[in-house]
C-alpha cells in the first residue's frame, strides 16, 4: 500500500534564530488551534495574527477540509475562508515553489521591518514538499499524542534541526503511515487501463501491457 498525506509547515529561516517560527511554536500545533486558525481570521497563534498561504490545489484543500471538518456547518466557513482569500487583494493560491519562497520571504521582511507581529501557516502534499527547506513541518498534537512527520537517525526532527544543512539525512516517518495514525495520511492506488474485451486488449496489447508492467514495478 503506498501513502501519502499533508504537512502544515511555517517558514523556516536559520534554526539558531531566537525569532525562528518553529522555535515559537516548539515545532508543532494542535488539531484544534489548525481547525481555529483555518475557520476564524480572528484566531491568534503565541498572541500573532494568523496568514495562511493556500496551495493551488483544489484537491489539497478539499482532503484537508474533509480530514479535519465532519460538520457542514464548519465545511461552509472553511470554503467562505478560501473564496474570500482568492480575492486580489488577499493572498494568491501559489504553485508549491512558489509559495514556500512567499512564506520565508514574507518572514524576512517582516523580520526586518518590524512591520507587524504574524505567522505564517501554509499546507500542502508530502510528497510535493519534500527536499526543501524553505518551510518547516510541524508536528500535528491530537488527543495527546504528538505526530512527528519527518524523522533523522530514527528520531524525530525538531526545531533546532538544519534543514537545509542536513538535507537528505531525515526522511518521512514511516511508521506514522504502517499504524495509520498520521491524522492527515491517505492512501493511494494505481489506477490503469484494463479492457474487458479480450480482443481490444490484445489491439491496444502495447498500452495494456504498459500499465501493468507499472503496477507490478510499484508492487
Amino acid at each position: 500500500m503506498g501513502y501519502d498525506g499533508i504537512a502544515i509547515f511555517v517558514a523556516h529561516s536559520d534554526a539558531l534564530r531566537d525569532d525562528s517560527i518553529p522555535k515559537r511554536l516548539k515545532g508543532r500545533i494542535s488539531l484544534q488551534a489548525l481547525r481555529q486558525v483555518l475557520l476564524d481570521p480572528s484566531t491568534a497563534l503565541d498572541g500573532a495574527r494568523v496568514k495562511l498561504y493556500w496551495p493551488n490545489d483544489n484537491v489539497t484543500a478539499n482532503l484537508l477540509r474533509d480530514f479535519l471538518f465532519d460538520s457542514d456547518t464548519d465545511k461552509v466557513l472553511f470554503e467562505q475562508r478560501r473564496r474570500e482569500e482568492q480575492r486580489p487583494t488577499q493572498s494568491a493560491f501559489l504553485e508549491p515553489e512558489r509559495m514556500y519562497e512567499q512564506m520565508l520571504g514574507d518572514f524576512e521582511t517582516n523580520a526586518q521591518t518590524d512591520k507587524e507581529d504574524f505567522i505564517g501557516i501554509g499546507f500542502n502534499r508530502i510528497s510535493q514538499m519534500m527536499g526543501q527547506c524553505s518551510v518547516y513541518p510541524l508536528a500535528l498534537v491530537d488527543g495527546g499524542r504528538t505526530h512527528h512527520l519527518f524523522t533523522q537517525a530514527d528520531s524525530p526532527i525538531d526545531q533546532t534541526t538544519d534543514l537545509c544543512g542536513d538535507k537528505g539525512t531525515y526522511w518521512v516517518n514511516h511508521r506514522l503511515f504502517e499504524a495509520e495514525s498520521y491524522p492527515l495520511a491517505y492512501e493511494m492506488a494505481v489506477v490503469y487501463h484494463r479492457p474487458a474485451e479480450v480482443e481490444l486488449c490484445q489491439r491496444y496489447e502495447r498500452g495494456c501491457a504498459k500499465g501493468q508492467l507499472l503496477a507490478d514495478k510499484l508492487l
